[in-house]
């Protein structure tokens, strides 16, 4: 397998069950064995239906977790893995996918909530990678978007069945 100077993993299905800290197979083993510069980027839109749910007064915004749920679930994430604070990369942003809408922005100079940073937009892989001083870097991930993010970044991409022998 080709060496990289930065894992990129995104979370929810990848490194762990949907919403909890309950890690997927493979995970350990490969984090206790790995030295190489590691990062999340995980979009959470949850948290911006959520607000928009609460500023547009509709639905049940208590179905969703508000950012510090979702920072407690990460912090706890890393530091069960030992990934560096400065490397989980987080998207807040929400795009209904019957309008086509985005949720109201909360502050506009927050990257966490800009719609460049939602993957299958590359704004969160490309942070990682200046944070890490590296283009030598892989997407592991699960889904359409993760592929879709990690070409517009111009990385290569890897199913998380496949990097973690799950098959």
């Amino acid at each position: 397998m080709k060496q990289y100077d930065l894992y990129i993993f995104d979370v929810d299905g990848t490194i762990a069950e949907r919403d909890t800290t309950e890690l997927l197979p493979g995970v350990v083993d490969w984090f206790a064995n790995n030295q190489t510069a590691v990062a999340f980027a995980t979009n959470q839109g949850g948290v911006g239906l959520r607000h928009w749910m609460i500023e547009g007064n509709f639905g049940d915004p208590s179905k969703y977790p508000d950012e510090m749920d979702v920072k407690v679930r990460m912090r706890k994430l890393r530091k069960k893995l030992g990934v560096r604070a400065s490397n989980v990369f987080i998207s807040f942003a929400y795009q209904s996918k019957t309008s086509g809408k985005w949720n109201p922005v909360v502050q506009a100079a927050d990257e966490e909530w800009s719609q460049e940073w939602r993957k299958p937009s590359p704004g969160m892989l490309q942070a990682a990678m200046r944070r890490n001083g590296t283009e030598n870097a892989v997407m592991v991930g699960d889904s359409e978007d993760d592929e879709a993010a990690a070409r517009a970044a111009g990385i290569d991409f890897i199913h998380a069945d496949d990097f973690f022998g799950r098959n």
